[in-house]
């Protein structure tokens, strides 16, 4: 091993965990992009892939009004974090996912009520048929917003492995549901497939950050 590359991992002993398991959770992302769309064709006709896509490019409103916000919370929570502040750490974790959560519940409500007319409007009649595929399809993103700040924490507490780990159950999850649900719902399984990585993912996120949680809360008492 070079001196420089030996210099950085003393320096910076956790960064060659953080290094690969991005690199692994962009390519399981790409995997679960393209290897949905492509079982999806293969289970489906065109006409319905077409609207399953269609799903797909509304859906993304509610993730792209957060973009800012995740990019901005992992410097803060990695400061928190080093400088031994729990008690902020954690409340950072709490406001941001609320104010955030509250938000997409909202967004998704407000799809719930308006979504057919916005539909037909932007679209055309033809089209109604993508609404329940992207009102479920939102759900499942509605369930990632409530959990924006999961990622940045394990990242800001040194276990990328952990949040690897997630995405990997997530992205398990959801080819094991995929199959089933598309053969027995078409697209509207599709997207329900994709709500249950998001519930998967979620639930080990919570599992590995409630102990520190814990142990924060009881720091503070």
């Amino acid at each position: 091993m070079s001196e420089p590359l030996q210099g950085i991992r003393i320096k910076f002993p956790g960064i060659c965990d953080y290094v690969w398991t991005t690199y692994l959770n962009s390519t399981l992302a790409v995997t679960l992009r393209e290897g949905s769309s492509i079982v999806i064709a293969a289970l489906t006709s065109p006409a319905a892939f077409g609207l399953y896509r269609i799903a797909q490019q509304l859906s993304k409103v509610l993730p792209m009004l957060s973009d800012p916000l995740y990019q901005s919370t992992y410097p803060e929570l990695a400061r928190l974090w080093s400088a031994n502040q729990r008690r902020t750490f954690f409340s950072v974790i709490k406001r941001t996912t609320f104010f955030v959560g509250v938000s997409a519940v909202l967004g998704w409500l407000s799809f719930v009520l308006s979504g057919r007319w916005l539909i037909a409007l932007a679209l055309g009649p033809d089209f109604s048929g993508a609404y329940l595929v992207t009102l479920i399809y939102m759900l499942a993103f509605v369930i990632a917003l409530c959990g924006i700040c999961f990622q940045p924490a394990m990242l800001a507490m040194g276990m990328p492995r952990k949040s690897f780990l997630a995405i990997s159950i997530g992205t398990i999850s959801y080819f094991l549901l995929l199959f089933p649900l598309v053969a027995a719902l078409g697209i509207v399984g599709a997207s329900a497939a994709y709500v249950g990585y998001y519930i998967a993912w979620a639930c080990v996120m919570m599992l590995c950050l409630r102990p520190y949680w814990v142990a924060g809360r009881t720091v503070v008492l």
